[in-house]
This record gives structure tokens, C-alpha cells and sequence, in this order.
């Protein structure tokens, strides 16, 4: 079952209510404490409101920490859009993607632990949804195949596998405190490793001299 099926909450809430201050106080005390440990009586004593408003918006704590993850994420999408609109070449859509993500994460510590880190212990959903985001990442990296120096032995699994090694590197750097590593040395070496099978080693050495991109406005409303 996909996430998108799963969007339907048992109370119909949903994720419009967006300035709640319920999601500050989830994505803070997930921070300070985790998902695991905490109750509702403490997300309502940091929000400043009381249990009739969480349960008339949630369903449960897992339903809460669905919604802000899932506004979260779509957040993100805009950003990536947004950076790659107007870029017709795989290459250039794939590392405006990568920036995107890496700047999403790297502008808030909470924010980055709640959606890579904190959203593995908080049910099926939210697994799911990112599940889903990575799965649109591997898409994007096997548009690669479609290159015309790209090897024709390669599958849809090459680009599973280069995927699920650049976001293990992203969680290994989102589970340690602190801010990540600096983007200049982050990303280009991410791309290196997803060009490299399709374009080759030139191409791919080329991405590790390439600047990070000067950020857009619109990718950052």
C-alpha cells in the first residue's frame, strides 16, 4: 500500500492546518527527545493548547507527525521544482535536485532530524512517505539510461543502488549533531557517484570541480 492511499486520516483531519503550533512543538521535542518517547500531554504543554484541539485535528501522535512530515516533504518538492525548472539536460536537473535537498536539510537541524531520522521510528506512514520521495529520486537517477553514452547494461537497479547509497549518506549525516558537511564537498561528490555509470569519468570528475549553484528566490518561497 502506497502512501498516497494512506493520506485519509480516521478523524478526516488533514494536513491544511499548517501554522498549527502543534508542528513546531512536534518537530522540537522530536528533536530534544524523539518520536518514541513522547506523549500527547507534552506536545499540547509545548504547543500552548489543550487535548481538544490535537484530537479534533489528529487522529493519534503518529497522525500528527504524519501530517508535518507529509507538509514537510511538499515543502521540498516545491524547492526541487522549482531549481530545476527550465534545465532541459538530465545532468543539470539531477544536480539542481541534489542542491535542493541538501539545502532543505541543511537550513534546520530539527527539521532535518524530524523528516531523515525521527520519520523511521513514527509507524508506517510516514515510512512511506519517504519511501516515496527516495523512490522519486531513483527515477530521476535512472533518466540517466536515456543518455547516449550510457552503457546498455545498466537497469532500473543501478540507479536503486546509487540511490540508496547517496541517501545513506545523507542519514548517517543528518543522525550526527550538528550542521552537515559543507555543500561544496557534500553534493559534487554525491554527483560523482550518480553520473559516473552513465556518463562516465570525465563527465562525472567534471562535477567535482563545478560550483554550487547561487540560490534562487523562488526555489526558497
Amino acid at each position: 500500500m502506497t502512501a498516497s492511499r494512506l493520506m485519509a486520516t480516521p478523524n478526516g483531519s488533514t494536513a491544511t492546518f499548517v501554522a498549527s503550533p502543534f508542528r513546531a512543538a512536534l518537530i522540537d521535542l522530536c528533536f530534544e527527545r524523539g518520536f518514541s518517547s513522547l506523549t500527547v500531554e507534552q506536545l499540547c504543554r509545548r504547543a500552548g493548547l489543550g487535548h481538544a484541539a490535537f484530537w479534533h485535528l489528529y487522529a493519534d501522535l503518529e497522525d500528527c507527525f504524519f501530517q508535518t512530515c507529509r507538509a514537510e516533504l511538499l515543502r521540498y518538492r516545491r524547492r526541487a521544482a522549482a531549481s530545476r525548472a527550465g534545465l532541459g539536460e538530465w545532468r543539470h536537473r539531477l544536480r539542481a535536485t541534489a542542491y535542493a535537498l541538501y539545502r532543505f536539510l541543511d537550513e534546520d537541524e530539527r527539521r532535518r532530524r524530524f523528516t531523515v531520522v525521527e520519520a523511521r521510528a513514527a509507524g508506517e506512514r510516514p515510512v512511506l512517505l519517504i519511501a516515496e520521495e527516495i523512490e522519486t529520486l531513483f527515477d530521476l537517477i535512472d533518466e540517466g539510461r536515456a543518455e547516449p553514452t550510457a552503457p546498455p547494461s545498466l537497469t532500473r537497479a543501478t540507479a536503486e543502488s546509487l540511490g540508496g547509497g547517496i541517501f545513506n549518506e545523507i542519514y548517517v549525516a543528518a543522525a550526527h549533531r550538528g550542521p552537515l558537511p559543507p555543500e561544496a564537498q557534500f553534493v559534487p561528490k554525491l554527483m560523482y557517484s550518480a553520473v559516473l555509470p552513465y556518463l562516465g569519468q570525465a563527465s562525472a570528475s567534471e562535477e567535482l570541480e563545478i560550483p554550487p549553484p547561487v540560490p534562487s528566490d523562488l526555489a526558497y518561497n
